[in-house]
């Protein structure tokens, strides 16, 4: 999946959806952005934690 099919899933911009990708970039996001990821992904919330 791209960062633009996961923002048009997710209805967040792609800008910052890439912006989350990045390992340069500290970003932190609300419970619910990591929920709209994690039901675009198909993935708990744990699993996307890394947990």
């Amino acid at each position: 999946m791209t960062s633009a099919q996961l923002a048009e899933m997710t209805g967040l911009s792609h800008d910052f959806i890439r912006q989350i990708q990045s390992d340069k970039t500290r970003y932190n996001f609300s419970v619910e952005t990591f929920y709209k990821i994690s039901v675009a992904l198909d993935i708990s919330m744990d699993t996307l934690a890394g947990k």
